[in-house]
């Protein structure tokens, strides 16, 4: 036996500090011409970790890149990222000090100063970090109930309901497979032959009068092994192959066209492959396909659409090539007896693509100039639980309480915009945005459990962020709300208990806004809040955020 002493094992927090330090060094590294530069921690900002350009303090003390806090705060946090410590306040102040040591830093060191972060990019940093936050969160849970007593069959069954009771709230849109997607079975995967590519692109590209079926036999190959794992989707991947699948697209044979866009959009799940797709051209043709009459097609194109607007760098160029107009008209609850309304599965994606392609500031504009806030805010309306409700479930679609989520999610997104803001006043946003959290939507009976529930929750969080962002710079908010009776629908979502964490901390917001405290203020549902509704540190609107503007909403 050796004489080493056995050290004890390590806590949950001490493995994951252990785990980041293994993963994230202390400073980063800067590649240069001769040699790579440490940028000092102190330096960096903790939510993007790189060197900060704009660096602002928050009440706790800490400084951060200007976009990224502002995003943060954006989020209805009211918390510092860092220190998780309490913010008094949510004014933000220059740090000039350190701003000039990191341009003295910068020229010291041979390197150009640092960019000021884009509210895109700070948009999904924050999305990140949210996402993060609460994977740890489900992570502790589980590892606390593994440290039960429980056994036998009766402790898987624990296991269950402790993953259910800390189900993510992070709303929809963060999900990254588009509905229509063609599930993937492990079991069936096999690793493709690249010698296999030259000719799957002979075929694809043939001209003879026997082209057009063994096109679509060898586009049903490519669909098909586009979605047997990473490797096969990375090797088929190619140029000259992409070339002949969007050619095929314009193709009149409806088969062959269904096969190529399934095809690219098992194609667009690896990330590496959302930047290539766009630049072979793809995009107008997909854009193209949203307009046909056959479900098949509008659902493959609207789920691809939305696969490759995951990435950043793409949503720009499909906002410009034309894609934001037939989406929004998937979505559109009321057409012509005539025309065939679109499957659900076309309105998620497209719900989907329509929330990601949001986070591109110029794509909101034209978002509110289509007519998309008065649509999306029926939709919120009109859809809800019932019948509808269970029949999706029971056909493994979901809920129309979902759509409804997605939409108000991007309805509030919309609204941080001055745009956005404009057009929901103009429909009289303030009163049917507390309607909705007091359930008085058109032709909805309440929903019946289970996950819509989950669904009516998260709309209410997103109608009330969506009310957060009315409420800034906004004089008019205030009588409007009183004439909606805003402060009764507020403390009536808390004493039902509907309220998520977040949506707490805005109701906070907005009852500070509100500032005159109703009746009963110390009553219980107040405290269970869990702060007081008119801290003695409020100045202003929280979201003022020392004069900057929140440039989106990802709840």
């Amino acid at each position: 036996m050796g004489t080493a002493a056995l050290e004890p094992p390590l806590g949950h927090h001490q493995q994951q500090q252990q785990q980041q330090s293994l993963v994230r060094p202390q400073s980063l590294q800067i590649p240069g011409a001769a040699s790579k530069i440490l940028v000092p921690e102190e330096f960096r900002c903790p939510i993007s970790g790189e060197a900060m350009a704009d660096p602002v303090i928050v009440a706790s003390g800490q400084s951060y890149e200007r976009a990224c806090i502002q995003e943060w705060l954006a989020q209805g946090r009211s918390d510092c990222f860092k220190t998780k410590a309490k913010l008094e306040h949510t004014f933000l102040i220059p740090n000039v000090a350190l701003k000039a040591a990191i341009l003295n830093w910068s020229a010291v060191s041979g390197i150009s100063s640092p960019e000021v972060v884009s509210s895109s990019r700070a948009t999904d940093l924050v999305a990140r970090k949210i996402v993060e936050e609460k994977n740890t969160a489900v992570a502790v849970a589980v590892a606390a109930d593994g440290d039960g007593d429980g056994d036998g069959g009766g402790g898987q069954g624990h296991d269950r309901v402790a993953l259910s009771s800390v189900r993510s709230s992070v709303p929809h849109p963060l999900d990254t497979n588009p509905r229509s997607l063609e599930e993937e079975d492990e079991r069936s995967c096999a690793t493709m032959d690249p010698r296999l590519v030259p000719d799957l692109v002979r075929r694809l590209s043939s001209s003879s009068s026997a082209g057009s079926k063994d096109q679509t036999l060898a586009a049903s190959q490519v669909r098909q092994l586009a979605r047997e794992g990473t490797f096969n989707r990375r090797t088929l991947c190619q140029a000259d192959l992409l070339e002949a699948l969007v050619a095929l697209l314009q193709s009149r044979h409806k088969p062959l066209v269904i096969h190529s866009l399934a095809a690219i959009l098992n194609l667009s799940l690896e990330v590496d492959n959302k930047l290539m797709i766009v630049r072979a051209g793809a995009t107008p043709h997909l854009v193209h396909a949203l307009r046909s009459s056959q479900a098949e097609i509008q659902e493959h194109a609207a789920g691809a659409i939305f696969s490759l607007a995951l990435h950043e760098d793409n949503r720009l160029a499909i906002g410009v090539l034309g894609a934001i107009p037939p989406l929004i008209e998937i979505l559109r609850p009321k057409r012509p007896r005539q025309q065939q309304p679109p499957s659900p599965r076309a309105q998620q994606d497209a719900s989907m693509a329509l929330y990601h392609l949001s986070l591109a500031q110029l794509n909101r504009g034209k978002m509110v100039k289509a007519g998309l806030v008065p649509i999306l805010l029926s939709i919120a309306e009109e859809q809800g639980g019932g019948a509808r409700h269970r029949e999706e479930q029971g056909a493994g679609i979901q809920s129309s309480h979902d759509l409804a989520s997605r939409c108000m999610c991007i309805l509030s997104c919309l609204a941080a915009s001055s745009d956005g803001r404009t057009a929901l006043l103009e429909i009289n946003g303030v009163r049917r945005l507390f309607a909705l959290l007091r359930n008085e939507r058109r032709n909805s009976p309440p929903s019946q459990g289970g996950d819509g529930d989950h669904d009516e929750r998260e709309l209410k969080e997103h109608v009330v962020a969506a009310l957060v962002h009315l409420s800034n710079h906004n004089i008019r908010f205030k009588p409007l709300a009183a004439e909606a009776g805003g402060v009764e629908a507020l403390v009536a979502l808390v004493d039902s208990g509907a309220a998520t964490s977040r949506a707490k901390e805005k109701i906070v917001t907005l009852l500070s806004i509100l500032k005159d405290p109703p009746s009963g203020v110390n009553s219980p549902s107040f405290t269970s809040v869990g702060e007081p509704f008119f801290p003695r540190s409020y100045g202003g609107r929280r979201h003022g955020l020392g004069g900057g503007k929140a440039e989106s909403s990802h709840f």
